[in-house]
């Protein structure tokens, strides 16, 4: 009985309270404005690699990078502040759903997989997620 319990709890876990303590990735980008590329670079790797991230940011670019139709692939290049940039990869449902263009404010679910040190000390993340 008591493995049955914690079964449904570790379930409950990952399927409903995981995804409400998802780290949110323009505060975390904002944390890493100002450390150089190998500060940046730890910092990814102890703050942000695997986590579940989310963000609401601006749509400053959206780009086709791949695939025709319903399976077309996208970058949205989405802008938390003027020092944090994403660089968000996504595909044509989440784009098409969101009215996604230049100027939109759209939301989005995901991970990060790299986080760098741009020029003018801006921080660049490139996330797959999905767009709503």
């Amino acid at each position: 009985m008591n493995r049955i319990l914690i079964a449904i709890l570790v379930l409950f876990f990952l399927s409903v309270a995981q995804p409400l303590m998802a780290a949110d990735i323009c505060s975390l980008g904002a944390q890493a404005v100002g450390k150089d590329k190998k500060q940046v670079e730890e910092f990814y790797n102890r703050m942000v690699q695997g986590q579940l991230i989310t963000g609401t940011g601006t749509i400053d670019k959206l780009t086709r990078i791949g695939g025709e139709g319903s399976s077309s692939n996208y970058e949205a290049r989405i802008l938390c502040s003027p020092k944090v940039v994403l660089l968000v990869r996504t595909n044509d449902f989440g784009v098409k759903a969101s009215r996604a263009k230049k100027g939109v404010v759209v939301s989005f679910k995901g991970q990060c997989i790299k986080m760098y040190l741009g020029v003018g000390g801006k921080v660049f993340c490139i996330v797959r997620a999905s767009i709503s």
